[in-house]
């Protein structure tokens, strides 16, 4: 959320956040005035996630824990910039 902040992007782009909701990241939204910057879809069907990875600029996958992400791999075959945050998928080729 704060790299979406500061990346001045909230003004071109929406940031949708898909799956549970917890109130820390809305009090986050609402502090720091993203309302209109941000959608929560909540969990979404296993069938309309391909419609949301090509309307998609990027796909931003955050880990907690280390592993290989399915995500990052459907949102690759829909041709979406993918960035990740742990180590393990750190040796896939930027073609893929």
């Amino acid at each position: 959320m704060e790299a979406f902040l500061l990346s001045g992007a909230k003004n071109n782009v929406k940031l949708v956040l898909a799956g549970e909701l917890d109130k820390s990241t809305m009090a986050l939204v609402k502090e720091k005035n993203l309302e209109n910057s941000v959608v929560f879809t909540g969990l979404l069907p296993e069938e309309k996630m391909p419609s949301y990875y090509r309307g998609a600029e990027a796909l931003v996958f955050p880990s907690l824990y280390e592993g290989f992400g399915l995500p990052v791999l459907e949102a690759m075959i829909n041709a979406k910039i993918v960035e990740f945050a742990f180590y393990s998928l750190a040796i896939l080729p930027c073609w893929m």
